[in-house]
């Protein structure tokens, strides 16, 4: 690893995830947001590099993800399971 690479976290890898899954197109941005209870204004900006969520929204879109992947197994994006990561 380079000198200037930082190591990606597990709280990177989770936002990354919901990045992916939205850019999938798997659900759109006002699906995931109505699965995950939270606003749709929360995700406004999630296609920057910067955007960061409260840990508390990381985790219920997280577990909206996991929930629409489970009951959808055949349409699940790529690399998932890369990403993963145990949210209570």
């Amino acid at each position: 690893m380079s000198k200037n690479k930082r190591p990606v976290d597990d709280i990177t890898r989770q936002i990354e995830r919901v990045q992916a899954f939205v850019a999938s197109g798997a659900l759109s941005k006002y699906a995931l947001a109505t699965r995950a209870d939270v606003g749709v204004a929360t995700l406004t900006g999630m296609e920057s590099p910067d955007w960061n969520p409260l840990s508390g929204t990381l985790a219920r879109l997280v577990r909206a993800i996991d929930k629409w992947e489970a009951e959808h197994p055949k349409a699940r994006p790529n690399r998932r399971a890369e990403a993963r990561l145990e949210v209570t």
